[in-house]
């Protein structure tokens, strides 16, 4: 990772960056702890979600699940746990994806200074606490929130994650990212994303045993997957129900008719829309810094790079050959990852504006 260069902001007015940050975790509290403690009603896809939960045992959630429902085993698992010691209610249900919320409003205030980007929070404090999808999803009885969670929390351990591999934290990562794969299922692109950056920053190293040990960590990782895919996934994908809802929803790689072009700038349209909002202003924002945090990782190799692009195109790659849906409440996952990329561009267009930029572009 380059080195650090200061943030005007922080340099000079710490006090207000650190406020701001903390006016909107405690909104984000706020919201999401009413709409937590309001006890909406369940509806249809929790309902059936909560029958699952309620009439399984622990280890009949590493199966197909009933009430044409999907959710990963260890989420389920989790879930189960919670309600069997506050109670099966919306309050059990939900307890897990409101605690993956918390757990991403302190992944987002850490982040940024991991990154060097202190100056930047309040930006993607505010990209969590105002989106829609996190409204809804860390305060309801579905894995999606939970997915953005383990996305984020992933970015960030491979981040702290030093140049030399040892066979300790090897086995570390085999044992975290062979679990997760059952704790989240799109976790495997961003673990992608981690093998394939770590690869590539050992491609010319002297010492070639630290790339072996990626590699065998891959392995464990894909195994997992394998796994996974052979006892729920291909049972899953096999539902003609579940197979005609998501097919407007599959990325179309190589366009072939009006149709698809139509589809494929929805699907990206929605993509933008999901992350950043409904409006004008925001999705233009979004657009021109998400392009300038692209051009600025491949110009500078920046570390985030594979992190955060990867995983998307994996998803959208898998998309395109019929495995992934890009319905918004699952590419939830990725919108940690578009988030950081717009932060790398905001802070490089406010480096070529000058003196005052981090001030305009924030504003």
């Amino acid at each position: 990772m380059p080195a650090k260069v200061p943030d005007l902001i922080r340099a000079k007015h710490p006090a207000i960056e650190r406020s701001v940050s903390a006016m909107l975790v405690l909104a984000a509290v706020w919201l999401w702890g009413t709409s937590y403690l309001g006890g909406r009603s369940l509806f249809l896809d929790e309902a059936n979600l909560a029958l699952n939960i309620a009439e399984r045992s622990f280890g009949a959630f590493f199966r197909p699940l009933s009430y044409e429902q999907y959710a990963p085993p260890l989420f389920l698992v989790l879930v189960k746990l919670a309600c069997e010691g506050v109670g099966y209610s919306v309050w059990g249900l939900r307890l897990v994806p409101l605690l993956a919320g918390m757990g991403t409003l302190w992944l987002a205030w850490r982040l940024p200074a991991r990154l060097g980007w202190t100056a930047y929070r309040p930006l993607l404090l505010g990209l969590v606490v105002a989106n829609e999808y996190t409204l809804r999803y860390f305060t309801e009885c579905k894995q999606y929130g939970w997915d953005l969670f383990i996305a984020l929390g992933l970015v960030y351990l491979a981040l702290a994650q030093p140049p030399r591999l040892s066979w300790r934290r090897a086995i570390g990562w085999a044992v975290l990212g062979g679990g997760m794969v059952w704790a989240s299922m799109p976790s495997i692109f961003v673990l992608a994303g981690i093998g394939l950056r770590e690869l590539w920053r050992h491609r010319h190293a002297p010492d070639r045993a630290a790339a072996g040990r990626w590699l065998a960590v891959g392995a464990c990782w894909l195994g997992s997957f394998l796994v996974y895919y052979l006892l729920i996934l291909r049972a899953d994908s096999l539902r003609p129900a579940l197979a005609d809802w998501h097919r407007p929803y599959f990325f179309p790689l190589l366009p072939q008719s009006d149709a698809d072009l139509r589809r494929l700038f929805t699907l990206l349209h929605s993509l933008i829309h999901t992350a950043y909002g409904h409006t004008v202003y925001a999705q233009a924002i979004a657009t021109l810094s998400g392009l300038a945090g692209a051009w600025a990782i491949s110009k500078d190799r920046h570390a985030l790079g594979p992190l955060a692009l990867l995983p998307v195109g994996g998803a959208i790659l898998a998309s395109g050959l019929g495995q992934y849906s890009l319905i918004p409440r699952l590419v939830l996952f990725a919108l940690p990852l578009l988030w950081l990329v717009s932060l790398y561009g905001t802070r490089h267009l406010a480096r070529i504006i000058g003196r005052h930029g981090p001030g305009i572009v924030l504003l």
